[in-house]
């Protein structure tokens, strides 16, 4: 069983699949399951990482931004640029993330 979506790739990209419509169809009783439908790829480390530091930080009682950003950088965890978290940096890593 995979842990990401293969397809979902094709339509990250902005140009239409091409693949669509043939062999594509759900055929009843051949449905692959797919568990994680909204992976493009399986996880990083640093976003296992960012998700296991976020865990923490709620688990901790952060809130609010403001919280969760100061609960990331006291337990070390750092963007992939090596740059500590801000809370516009915050808002903007879960936007790449797309979360």
């Amino acid at each position: 069983m995979s842990d990401f979506n293969i397809k979902l790739k094709n339509w990250i990209e902005k140009k239409p699949n091409p693949d669509a419509g043939i062999n594509n169809i759900q055929i009843p009783g051949e449905v692959e399951h797919i568990v994680w439908q909204h992976r493009s790829h399986s996880p990083t480390k640093y976003e296992l990482s960012l998700a296991h530091n976020l865990i923490e930080a709620f688990t901790g009682g952060a809130k609010s931004l403001s919280e969760v950003v100061k609960a990331l950088n006291e337990q070390g965890m750092l963007l992939e640029t090596g740059d500590a978290f801000t809370e516009e940096s915050f808002k903007a890593e879960m936007a790449r993330l797309g979360y």
